[in-house]
């Protein structure tokens, strides 16, 4: 297992959120409003995905919460 995963999402060729998985290693901190709230910084690491033609790391807007709460 990579730990360091610990969310995978497909999207299509709008940017739209075709699948999501998120690993068993923590809580979920948010859910799908607040996700397209970052539509910008996704399409962003993923034409930087395409470009390098694999997965990249991308930071996290998200501050650290316990049990998805802020």
């Amino acid at each position: 297992a990579r730990r360091e995963m610990l969310r995978i999402e497909l999207r299509d060729a709008r940017m739209q959120l075709q699948a999501a998985v998120d690993s068993d290693l923590r809580a979920a901190v948010f859910d799908a409003p607040q996700r397209e709230q970052l539509a910008s910084e996704v399409e962003a690491a993923c034409q930087q995905a395409r470009s390098a033609r694999g997965p990249i790391y991308a930071t996290s807007p998200f501050r650290v919460a316990v049990n998805g709460q802020r």
